[in-house]
């Protein structure tokens, strides 16, 4: 278990603990972008609507470090036909980019960033030969080579470097650049099978370029199929029906 990597389903299992609105219907839709051409999602939503809360719900369903077979059981998703087929079967990714913004500005955060997720992939892959030189794609791209293995990745609040630091100064250009060379490179559909980002702005042009234009995003105004999830049918449904409610 790493920072980064491989870091379990203990977040979803406190979640789990209190009250909880099952929202896990939003597996199924995640499932169906698997290894496709919509494989990268970004979820942009107004503070206090759980966008955290559904990042730790997928983390607990994709990490092939745990087994979260109990948390979602119960839930909605576990009637779906392709809950086993991807319940705990990926490497996770985590960041959750709030915890590098600080009071203090730091120009050479994204580097910081870049450094403690790489130690922590070489961690998980120590018979991976990773040179001292390769930047997390490289990484990424030697351990899918040699391990088979397709990453799941998901950054919490996205945009908190982008909220914190102002168009042109270098840490802002270093991350829209870091973001570029992670989920625009050639090598991108073959080591993730999925991406999901969350946060408050939208992907949007920086300075002359597209930062992430091959992002399908749901908002609050487009949510597209994220709008509403279909619950099981003729649960509560009139007969013939279907039950569907609001994703949020």
């Amino acid at each position: 278990m790493g920072m980064y990597i491989n870091i379990g389903n203990a977040g979803f299992q406190r979640v789990r603990n209190g009250e909880y609105v099952d929202k896990s219907g939003l597996i199924a839709v995640v499932n169906r972008t698997l290894f496709s051409e919509r494989s990268f999602s970004c979820v942009t939503r107004s503070r206090r609507f759980g966008k955290s809360l559904a990042a730790k719900m997928l983390l607990a369903y994709y990490d092939h470090s745990c087994d979260s077979r109990a948390l979602f059981e119960d839930l909605e998703i576990a009637s779906d036909p392709n809950f086993e087929k991807h319940l705990n079967k990926y490497p996770v990714l985590y960041l959750d980019m709030t915890n590098f913004v600080g009071s203090k500005q730091d120009p050479d955060i994204v580097p910081h960033i870049q450094e403690k997720l790489k130690a922590d992939i070489v961690a998980a892959y120590p018979s991976v030969p990773i040179s001292p030189d390769d930047n997390v794609m490289e990484t990424l791209y030697k351990v899918h080579a040699s391990t088979g293995d397709a990453f799941f990745f998901i950054i919490d609040e996205w945009d908190a470097i982008c909220r914190e630091y102002e168009a042109g100064t270098k840490a802002m250009d270093d991350y829209v650049d870091w973001l570029r060379s992670m989920f625009k490179s050639v090598s991108a559909s073959d080591v993730f099978a999925g991406v999901y980002l969350t946060g408050i702005l939208p992907i949007k042009k920086y300075n002359t370029q597209s930062a992430l234009n091959n992002f399908v995003e749901y908002s609050m105004v487009e949510p597209v199929d994220m709008a509403v999830l279909r619950l099981h049918q003729g649960r509560g449904a009139s007969a013939g029906g279907e039950v569907w409610r609001r994703f949020r």
